[in-house]
């Protein structure tokens, strides 16, 4: 019954209250320059519209939250309602919401209604933060809140949100509501997955980039055997192995010839940047290692940590050759496009350099079979997993 359009309520409720920035330390990963062109009020909503399904932003909300049918049943109510009520969801559904959320009163001599719960069920006027006295079998008389309600449809039927924040708890709202965002965003996905299309809109290269080097990434790694978690882990990386761009400030990004020393310095906090955002994610914080050293070289000459050989994480020396790959062979412009012959020399030349050497021989057996091609063409479909076909 639930739908994005409670989460839409409870957003603006949050906004409306919160003194401070549940982004936080998230936002300290990323650039201050980069800030104006990401608009964190709307990877803010995107994010808890995804959590309404499960029920999951309306049941840490550190305020009641009822949803009542249209005779003003109670349907649903979360455990801080529940708790304010002193009832057990039980004892709540199927009834009369006045009569355990009331104001004295239901309406004056000249039939004004001093309630907004009783006036969206009657009149369906929807309010927001309205201020109102209510009671409940717990309280011994009436105390200040403020009220919020909405209509809801769902199909043919119509539900009423009612939403009460506690004037004397306010003092606690921001703490709870960062327990609450915390909560919601660790374990969500879709939160990152917002960032890595801002990335796309901000550097047109990496539009297609990631989606590229992951399919060159899974390519190598059914090759060399993973197994179908690390096979998950490694399309996962690949598609977020540049999210730390957000943290490199537009005109390096963006300029089309050579770095400076200090521009290059810049570049290559991309990989800390990146791991250290996944790690803010509970559902990603053991793939920030991946992000973290994919700009490691064999001999240890790499970047951020000079690991050397077998030291780089498996997942991140499949992603460097990835990666290398599809910036050599993908058209860029003011940039050069290299030959598949060329990719291949330079992956030979690089053999326990740049590149683990038994990757090199699974990359070049690839790329002489004609399995690995430059965008586009590669046919995963074809490839044997943890065995080379011959020919």
């Amino acid at each position: 019954m639930l739908s994005s359009q409670l989460s839409v309520l409870l957003y603006d409720i949050v906004k409306a209250k919160m003194k401070v920035d549940p982004w936080e330390p998230l936002s300290k990963r990323i650039s201050q320059s980069r800030l104006p062109n990401l608009n964190l009020d709307e990877l803010h909503f995107k994010a808890v519209q995804t959590t309404a399904a499960d029920y999951r932003m309306v049941e840490l909300f550190p305020g009641p939250v009822i949803v009542v049918d249209e005779e003003g049943s109670i349907r649903m109510a979360n455990e801080s309602a529940l708790a304010w009520m002193g009832k057990t969801i039980a004892e709540v559904e199927n009834e009369f919401i006045g009569d355990l959320v009331y104001d004295r009163r239901r309406n004056n001599n000249k039939g004004q209604f001093l309630s907004p719960i009783i006036e969206v069920i009657v009149k369906k006027k929807e309010t927001f933060l309205e201020k109102s006295y209510v009671s409940t079998a717990l309280l011994a008389n009436p105390i200040p809140v403020e009220i919020s309600t909405k209509i809801i449809k769902e199909g043919n039927k119509i539900f009423f949100t009612v939403v009460i924040f506690n004037e004397f708890s306010a003092g606690n709202f921001d703490r709870e509501i960062l327990h609450m965002y915390n909560k919601i965003f660790s374990d969500n996905p879709e939160v990152l997955s917002y960032f890595a299309k801002y990335i796309a809109e901000l550097d047109v290269y990496t539009r297609g980039h990631c989606q590229q080097v992951a399919e060159y990434a899974l390519m190598l790694g059914m090759e060399v055997g993973l197994s179908n978690e690390e096979l998950e882990q490694l399309y996962i990386v690949s598609m977020l192995h540049d999210i730390g761009k957000l943290a490199v400030s537009p005109e390096v990004l963006h300029k089309s010839g050579e770095l400076t020393e200090c521009e290059k310095k810049e570049m290559q906090i991309h990989p800390v940047a990146g791991a250290d955002i996944l790690e803010e994610f509970a559902v990603f914080y053991e793939l920030a290692p991946y992000v973290r050293h994919h700009h490691e070289n064999y001999d240890g000459t790499g970047y951020p940590g000079k690991l050397k050989g077998k030291e780089i994480p498996l997942l991140s020396r499949i992603l460097s050759l990835a990666d290398t790959f599809d910036i050599m062979t993908a058209f860029r412009p003011n940039s050069k496009t290299y030959t598949i012959e060329q990719v291949k020399e330079e992956f030979i030349k690089n053999s326990g350099k740049k590149y683990d050497p038994d990757l090199v021989d699974v990359a070049v057996w690839l790329i002489d079979s004609g399995k690995l091609k430059p965008a586009n063409f590669c046919a995963v479909a074809d490839i044997k997993r943890g065995k080379r076909e011959s020919g």
